[in-house]
């Protein structure tokens, strides 16, 4: 089947998501059944063209051709990024609900014995990133707390998102918040999910400083990540630099070099 997905691929690279099906029924015809890797890029190339019924389409001959067990997470995340790049994040969120009422489906979870997928962070954290990358930080974070109601576990990488998302758009304030929650005085329990900030969290906070070129701030926000015991990483010092550089000392710059070692 590798060979045959190889060409679905370059098909579906090329927006002719149509040859690529035609390729998948002669496949068929070959006596070649396709795998998890044969339909995804389909899907994804149908969803990116904004064609949702060619995708619902889809969904339903793989449950014919391979058995409802082959739609699972890769599918489904292949539709969720495709609706993301047509820019139809709520068209995305609706694949969300769908794939998460599967589990009520009684005729589903029989068809597959029980082995039903389900959306994980990296489902919500591509329609979260689209918001965050189009501002839309209120959507983001809505939908943030949807993984909360959804009884999904969210990701680090997801938090981070958002401070990065609030600090680019000035709202420092709320990227705090964010950054307090990080550090579980919000409403997720940090301590179980075993998410703390990390490297990416604090540079995040220290590079929206060294703009600004506030050392102070930026310094502090190295010490508190250096007491917590998380190392800093090239990029941390890169942001110290920046700070003392955008603060015209020079000096201080090249310590911060030094410190780096």
């Amino acid at each position: 089947a590798a060979a045959y997905n190889a060409v679905v691929h370059a098909w579906c690279v090329c927006n002719q998501p149509e040859a690529a099906e035609r390729l998948v029924e002669r496949m068929l015809g070959d006596g070649v059944k396709p795998n998890g890797a044969t339909y995804p890029d389909i899907v994804h190339a149908w969803a990116r063209a904004g064609q949702f019924s060619r995708v619902e389409r889809i969904i339903q001959r793989i449950e014919t051709v391979a058995g409802a067990s082959a739609l699972g997470e890769k599918v489904y995340h292949a539709f969720i990024a495709g609706l993301c790049e047509a820019e139809k994040p709520q068209d995305a969120e609706e694949v969300i609900r769908r794939w998460n009422r599967e589990k009520y489906d009684l005729e589903r979870f029989a068809d597959r014995k029980g082995a039903i997928s389900r959306p994980v962070a990296a489902s919500y954290g591509m329609v979260i990133d689209h918001y965050v990358r189009g501002g839309r930080m209120g959507d983001a974070r809505r939908l943030l707390s949807q993984m909360q109601w959804d009884t999904v576990a969210p990701s680090i990488e997801i938090f981070n998102m958002l401070l990065k998302g609030y600090l680019m758009a000035g709202n420092v304030s709320a990227a705090q918040d964010v950054f307090r929650e990080l550090e579980g005085s919000g409403t997720w329990d940090m301590e179980k999910l075993g998410i703390a900030p990390d490297a990416a969290s604090y540079t995040s906070l220290m590079d929206h400083w060294a703009e600004a070129g506030d050392v102070t701030l930026a310094e502090k926000v190295l010490a508190k990540m250096e007491l917590k015991g998380v190392a800093p990483d090239e990029r941390t010092f890169g942001s110290l630099v920046k700070a003392y550089a955008r603060a015209r000392d020079p000096a201080g710059a090249e310590k911060g070099l030094q410190r780096m070692r």
